[in-house]
């Protein structure tokens, strides 16, 4: 891959990235400042979730029939921007919803296309794509980080000046992409079908989506969760990005991990890892040696899985069929699975009332998603 190709593709991850280390700790908190109650922001968190179910494939689908990945990844950071700007104003309910569900259409537009066009770009190289892909993570830290110190100083409002910046840096980041040729798929959606509702896929999916459920509490309430127990949103920064850390570190090591033990017995372990993550966090929460051991978790929780998961969607699809592989994995698998966490952690919550309660659950759903990987026959996850 030649040098612009990959700083380019880096600055993408780190940008994209960047506005998630934003979204998933401070949104909530952000939505709190507004005086919502925890069942409002739950909801409202699913909106966004939900909007990934949809704005991936019709996205995708746009990109494998005309071939311009990066034209499409352009537009969704522009309009994306444009929409981020409805969320300034306090209305009401209904208009956040709106504001949240039109930024999260098109702002999900980029990452599918960011990942084909990486692997793309790597051909032979793909184990140096956990290395590209690393990136993000860096991004995903110095925004938790810094935002949980501004949020500290100048109040929640700050929220969204912070992501505000962040999309214009998205946007100039997919400028400097160099579009690939011959990425047009104009035929083949009959076989795209089949793979789709093959069973190893659905088993897959099903999974991917109990293993998205169960992140719901830590999403969508683990700043408010580390406030209630006494500690600075600063602190709790610290701490998302102690468990970015680790996947970072993971990232460097899995390509290799995944050339030696395969995708089924990682995804597996990681599954395992993630449920003892949970019950850590909903028994033991005011152990800070217990808190600091279940960040590190985040190597398998998040960092294991999606390198796994994203190795195994790119070896089942044919070339011509990346990006809406690509896309259903991300819309199905955290759009449904984050919509339906987002929304449970909301119900169960109960403004931190419900915190055992909702990790328990996480925990029983990441068992779930470990067993159904482990039912899938090995040959159809090497």
């Amino acid at each position: 891959m030649e040098r612009r190709q990959y700083l380019s593709l880096g600055a993408g991850y780190f940008s994209f990235f960047a506005i998630l280390g934003l979204m998933v700790p401070y949104l909530s908190v952000f939505l709190d400042g507004r005086g919502y109650s925890s069942l409002q922001i739950g909801e409202l968190l699913a909106i966004v979730m939900a909007t990934r179910i949809i704005s991936p494939n019709l996205w995708a689908a746009v990109a494998d029939h005309t071939g311009k990945r990066v034209q499409v990844m352009r537009g969704g950071a522009l309009v994306a921007f444009l929409c981020f700007f409805a969320a300034y104003p306090d209305i009401n309910w209904w208009f956040m919803a709106l504001a949240m569900a039109s930024f999260s259409f098109f702002w999900t537009a980029i990452l599918p296309q960011l990942e084909v066009l990486t692997l793309r770009s790597l051909g032979k190289e793909r184990h140096r794509y956990s290395r590209l892909r690393a990136w993000g993570s860096v991004g995903f830290i110095v925004v938790v980080i810094c935002a949980g110190y501004v949020v500290e100083q100048l109040g929640s409002e700050a929220v969204v000046y912070i992501g505000s910046v962040l999309l214009i840096l998205l946007l100039l980041s997919t400028l400097l992409v160099r579009e690939l040729p011959g990425q047009n798929d104009k035929q083949g959606s009959t076989h795209f079908a089949a793979n789709w509702l093959s069973r190893p896929m659905l088993m897959f999916m099903a999974a991917t989506i109990l293993l998205q459920i169960s992140h719901g509490p830590y999403y969508g309430f683990f700043v408010l969760y580390m406030e209630g127990l006494g500690y600075s949103a600063a602190f709790a920064g610290w701490l998302i990005s102690l468990g970015v850390v680790a996947e970072i570190a993971l990232f460097m090591v899995s390509g290799q991990l995944l050339k030696r033990w395969g995708v089924k017995w990682l995804l597996s372990i990681a599954m395992a890892l993630t449920a003892l993550r949970w019950l850590l966090l909903g028994l033991l929460p005011e152990s800070l040696a217990v808190l600091l051991f279940s960040q590190t978790l985040h190597a398998a929780s998040f960092g294991l899985t999606h390198a796994a998961s994203i190795q195994f969607i790119h070896g089942y699809f044919s070339e011509r069929q990346q990006g809406r592989g690509q896309a259903m994995y991300n819309s199905v698998g955290f759009g449904i699975g984050g919509a339906l966490g987002a929304w449970i952690a909301g119900v169960t919550w109960q403004q931190g009332a419900g915190a055992m309660t909702s990790y328990l659950i996480a925990a029983l759903a990441a068992t779930a998603a470990c067993m159904l990987v482990l039912a899938i026959p090995r040959q159809k996850m090497a």
